[in-house]
Order: structure tokens, then sequence, then C-alpha cells
């Protein structure tokens, strides 16, 4: 008798072949989504280090002074470095949000905009070994720090700075 149609067991078969497929596709798509993401991630930690260390390295090649001031209420010393491009004394200070800039009367606004910090992204000044701030080294006139980008709190990229202001630091 030649009945036409599929088997109970040829139905099982196509049933468990096609279901491996599928398993195997979205497996693949998992991790296609999983590596586009860390790559984005990546770039944009890579563009942000490298926006944050030119506005960085502008600034400290645009110092012509250097000054210590107490200039909170516990007595710390804080180091305020005078820009000429921006006409006035700063300081970097980390924050939550990434590197804030700090002028003397107190105002302080982001290095980089909320818009380049993206995806929870932010930046952060790492001093050197024994140091509370940018190091200034009399060797080589130069001040050494390690810039890095973070996501709660996790270093994902970082890079050591070596930044020589072009007038003389005027100390």
């Amino acid at each position: 008798m030649n009945k036409k149609g599929f088997t109970l067991t040829e139905m099982l078969l196509a049933l468990l072949l096609m279901s491996i497929a599928f398993v195997g596709i979205s497996g693949s798509m998992v991790a296609i989504s999983t590596a586009y993401e860390r790559v984005s991630l990546t770039s944009e930690a890579q563009i942000l280090l490298s926006t944050a260390a030119d506005e960085i390295t502008s600034d400290i090649h645009n110092i012509t002074s250097v000054k210590q001031l107490d200039t909170d209420e516990d007595g710390v010393m804080e180091t305020y470095y005078y820009c000429e491009d921006r006409g006035v004394a700063i300081r970097f200070e980390n924050s939550e949000n990434g590197i804030m800039v700090v002028s003397t009367d107190g105002n302080k606004i982001s290095l980089l905009t909320k818009a380049t910090n993206s995806q929870g992204l932010y930046t952060e000044i790492i001093p050197e070994p024994g140091s509370a701030d940018l190091l200034y080294r009399d060797d080589n006139g130069a001040y050494h720090f390690t810039l890095a980008v973070k996501l709660r709190d996790k270093v994902l990229i970082s890079t050591p700075l070596v930044l020589r202001p072009m007038t003389n630091k005027g100390e």
C-alpha cells in the first residue's frame, strides 16, 4: 500500500533537525550581538579617551603658572594651573560623571560634554603613585598621570600621559 504523506518518524526527525538548526542560528546571533556591543563599547571608549586627552593636552600646553591655594575650610592645599586659553586658573577633579575643570572661583564645568560621555562611560585622571594630583617632574619638565575611561568603576582603557607646558611652568 502506497500512502501519500509523512510518517511520524519522518516528522519527528525533521522537527529535530530544524530544532538543531534553530539553536545553532540563535547561538550565533547572540554571539554576534555580544561581539558587536563589545566592539562598539571599545570604540566609544577609545574616542572618549582621545577627546579627553586632546582637551587636557591643550590645557596643560597652555599653562603659564602654577599656584598652591587653600580653597576650602579644612586647609587642604590644591594645585591650580593658570591656563592662557581659558584665561583663568584651573585644576582637574574627578567626579562620578567624569573629569571636571574647576576654577579658583569655584565654578565647575565638565571637561567633556554629556553627549561625549555616552553608554555610561566616563573619564578619570589617575595620579602617579605617591601623588594626589598631576605630578610635575623637574627632571623632564613634564606632568605625568594616567588618563582612563571607566564603566561602572571598571577601567576599560587607559593611557599614561607625559605632557609638557609650551611655556615655562612658572612656579
